[in-house]
């Protein structure tokens, strides 16, 4: 028996929608990518989703869309692309700590707003939702900028607002691991702001200044408006090619007819575990959480735990990176506040599978592994 954390859900429906884009002969930027990211905003409850090649991407282009400067606040348990985006982009990162909960400490992040912060960016760790009131309140009265990386929280909500619609901009993955998946990797962006959303396209498009759609070339109406440039071929700013194919949004499509249930499946094995065993991470109240895995905080090092679970044949992974401050290609990034409880998770910290393909008989068989550690 091998019992995975993720496992990417598909059938037949996508491999057909796969096959519909060789059939149209058009490969990246198309009609697919264009509903898809529709599709995907009117889920979310969001103007505009702009597509991208990976929560990663969306991450880098969102930071660079915000324009923050000087000192940006992050949690230091996290991912490392939430924070190398604002190394790139010539940002101080200002570590906070995290609660046993995994939610972003905010009585530190009160603490370490200067007069040179400007933004705050932070991921709603495997699905869990802090205090959103609280966090706003924070956000407005310092005049603060917010990214919220949603990759592990698609559907997570604090008082039946989905998380993602309380920023400037939103990033989330479609990695296979994630609540849905695009053809193996993918991102998005996601806003209610058009000038973000221009900029996102721009950034993800080369630089250029053109946002027609594709088989547009002059819906703006300004295709020759500097001559000698052709709007389509105008750079106003520094970008790259991070587009998602053509293939990619096609799936993800039919993905997204199956995202409800994905996501309803997701609680019920989360709500079946963690009934059932000791040290859970659990949500506060307000919150409605879309859990991306069942993390546990041990009270011993979960080095022992988690070879116990592998022997058994339980696919584990630990809380992600722990403390970003303590690997090396962050040692000397930014300056830290007081991390005792992200050490905790880092030391004890791990999660197993909810995914919506496990079966009642192996989410029985999760439960008497855990429970003999």
């Amino acid at each position: 028996m091998r019992i995975t954390y993720a496992k990417a859900i598909y059938d037949d429906k996508e491999r057909q929608a796969v096959l519909d884009v060789f059939d149209s002969g058009w490969f990246s930027g198309g009609k697919f990518t264009q509903e898809f990211e529709e599709k995907l905003a009117k889920w979310w409850g969001v103007k505009y989703a702009v597509s991208v090649n990976s929560g990663s991407s969306a991450n880098f282009i969102a930071t660079q869309a915000l324009k923050m400067e000087g000192e940006v606040i992050t949690p230091a348990l996290g991912f490392p692309t939430t924070v190398s985006g604002l190394v790139y982009h010539n940002l101080t990162p200002v570590f906070v700590d995290s609660d046993e909960n995994l939610l972003i400490d905010l009585d530190q992040v009160e603490k370490a707003i200067s007069p040179l912060t400007t933004g705050i960016v932070f991921a709603h760790t495997l699905g869990n939702v802090c205090d959103m009131d609280r966090l706003m309140r924070i956000i407005r009265d310092n005049n603060l900028k917010l990214l919220e990386d949603c990759c592990d929280a698609v559907s997570s909500k604090w008082l039946d607002r989905k998380v993602g619609t309380f920023g400037d901009l939103a990033t989330v993955s479609f990695y296979p691991a994630h609540h849905l998946t695009t053809f193996g990797e993918g991102g998005a962006i996601l806003t209610n702001d058009l000038k973000l959303y221009r900029e996102c396209v721009s950034i993800r498009d080369w630089g250029r200044d053109c946002y027609c759609k594709a088989g547009q070339d002059n819906a703006c109406g300004h295709r020759f408006s500097h001559p000698p440039f052709d709007h389509k071929y105008y750079y106003t700013r520094l970008g790259m090619n991070l587009k998602m194919t053509e293939a990619q949004a096609a799936f993800g499509i039919v993905q997204l007819d199956r995202l409800d249930g994905f996501v309803q499946k997701r609680k019920e094995n989360y709500k079946y575990l963690s009934s059932r065993v000791k040290n859970v991470v659990k949500s506060i109240k307000g919150a409605d959480v879309s859990w991306f895995a069942l993390p546990i905080i041990a009270e011993s090092e979960k080095e022992p735990i988690m070879a116990h679970l592998e022997g058994s044949g339980i696919q584990t992974r630990s809380i992600f990176a722990g403390n970003l401050t303590r690997h090396p290609a962050f040692y000397k990034v930014g300056r830290s506040l007081d991390l005792s409880t992200t050490d905790k998770i880092m030391s004890n910290g791990f999660f197993v599978g909810v995914h919506p393909d496990l079966t009642k008989d192996e989410l029985d068989y999760m439960v008497s592994k855990l429970n003999e550690v």
